[in-house]
């Protein structure tokens, strides 16, 4: 296959500041550049790390460096897919892509991937490779939880806490109270608030009586009426409320 060396590969954007950089590829080098700066100088770069950082360190702060330079294939297909594998290795050698996730301690990079993907049929041995990369970007509990069901043991009672510890700290239920003992004074508090809740209340400004302050809630759509029936000078839905006593005339 006929091959030349062109202006092709992998580069990076460096903030000579800090040292943060951003990876990238491209079929033409000088291009990227020129639409880097470009983007970056009016202010619409899609990348808003780069972007803003830009901004605070000035241009006179960056610089664009070619990683590694690579023939451009005939075969537009295969070039690509060169780009993509040199890319993705150059991010994770860099640390820019850190256990598949963007580091935004070291780099500019938003996508642990590289985008040059699109398109791309890739090889079997490419495929191969990404595979084993996914399976390299697993947590330590996944990894622990994997090996002991593949050599069908039963998961120890540490993994089981770490998966317990790690449900709790994404999982969206509400604390659990069970077996947990109230207080006398605590137990008393709740069912003062449930039997005032209860009662009868009274609309002062339209003279309307509910059977309870959560049916007036419910009616009003409005979830402080309770304030307003415990203190006459508060107002609530521009209404003045009160508890209303059967037994008082009038």
């Amino acid at each position: 296959m006929k091959e030349k060396k062109t202006n092709c590969g992998v580069y990076k954007i460096v903030n000579m500041l800090d040292g943060k950089i951003y990876v990238g590829s491209s079929i033409s080098l000088k291009n990227r550049k020129y639409e880097h700066f470009r983007a970056l100088r009016k202010g619409t770069h899609k990348n808003k790390h780069l972007q803003n950082a830009f901004i605070r360190d000035k241009e006179e702060n960056f610089q664009f460096e070619i990683i590694e330079e690579i023939k451009r294939y005939t075969d537009k297909e295969k070039l690509k897919e060169e780009l993509y594998i040199k890319e993705n290795y150059w991010m994770e050698k860099l640390e820019v892509i850190k256990e598949g996730v963007c580091n935004h301690d070291l780099g500019y990079n938003m996508n642990p991937s590289s985008k040059s993907s699109l398109g791309i049929k890739r090889s079997e041995e490419t495929i191969e490779k990404l595979k084993i990369a996914q399976i390299n970007k697993m947590t330590v509990e996944f990894k622990l939880k994997l090996r002991e069901y593949n050599l069908g043991n039963v998961a120890s009672a540490e993994t089981k806490k770490k998966m317990s510890d790690t449900q709790k700290r994404i999982g969206n239920k509400p604390p659990s109270f069970k077996g947990k003992n109230h207080t006398e004074e605590s137990k008393q508090k709740m069912k003062d608030i449930a039997n005032s809740r209860a009662k009868k209340i009274i609309n002062l400004t339209t003279g309307e009586i509910f059977s309870s302050i959560r049916e007036a809630e419910k009616k009003y759509n409005n979830r402080h009426i309770w304030k307003a029936c415990k203190d006459i000078n508060i107002t609530c839905c521009k209404c003045k409320w009160s508890y209303y006593n059967e037994n008082k005339d009038g």
